[in-house]
């Protein structure tokens, strides 16, 4: 490395101004948020403290058993204030060419297996449950742990995303069964009235839709839950 190139280096480190640790609970929530976000050179990352445009950020994306991928970019846009469908955060921008660290994506895209979703509708829901699948199915490869027992969701069972059904009397004790593992699930609600969808919103709900969800808001709600990281941590 030449004298000016060191210099150049060193500058390029020094405008770095914070570093970031991005951890996804799967595999398959990383290749989800890679196919919509990461693909497209840029990361949404929700934060209440957002920080100002044109900072440099350094990216550690972390997956359960697979290798770091470490990115660099610059703050592109910020969004300060929330609205019920946008939260807030920033828009990073990378500066790492992809082809530095495509290798590792496809090698990780070759094992992938699909996620796993719990579907915890109760009794008498045939024709939601069936619709339900029938969407998943062409949403993403996945394998559906249907479940209409509330005490069914064991701490040692990892999920990818649950929906749950809030009109069953015991589908708020599913919900907090899910909460009680050491990672919470992301959680997407069904509910055939207003009353039961806003519930979802107040336990954390990701998504809160009908009952039975259109596809197309079944598909928003499903790549948002995977696509979020699990933690962002400085």
């Amino acid at each position: 490395m030449t004298q000016s190139t060191e210099k150049q280096h060193e500058r390029k480190n020094e405008r770095i101004q914070v570093a970031l640790e991005i951890r996804y609970r799967s595999a398959g929530a990383f290749l989800v948020s890679y196919s919509v976000n990461l693909s497209k050179g840029g990361l949404f990352i929700e934060t209440s403290t957002p920080l100002p445009r044109g900072d440099r950020i350094s990216l550690k994306l972390v997956t359960p058993d697979e290798e770091t991928i470490e990115l660099s970019g610059v703050v592109a846009w910020v969004r300060r204030d929330s609205t019920p469908t946008e939260p807030p955060g920033m828009g990073i921008e990378f500066d790492t060419p992809e082809e530095s660290y495509g290798l590792l994506v496809d090698e990780m895209a070759s094992r992938f297996s699909g996620i796993t979703v719990l579907l915890a509708l109760g009794p008498g829901q045939d024709r939601t449950r069936a619709v339900v699948k029938r969407h998943l199915a062409a949403i993403v490869s996945c394998s559906v742990v249907d479940v209409d027992d509330a005490f069914y969701p064991q701490e040692n069972k990892t999920f990818d995303v649950a929906l749950v059904n809030l009109d069953w009397i015991e589908g708020e004790e599913v919900v907090n069964r899910l909460g009680q593992g050491s990672q919470p699930v992301p959680l997407i609600v069904l509910g055939h009235s207003f009353a039961s969808r806003e519930r979802g919103e107040s336990l954390g709900a990701i998504g809160s839709l009908d009952n039975p969800p259109s596809f197309s808001d079944l598909r928003s709600a499903v790549i948002s839950a995977l696509s979020r990281p699990e933690s962002v941590t400085a």
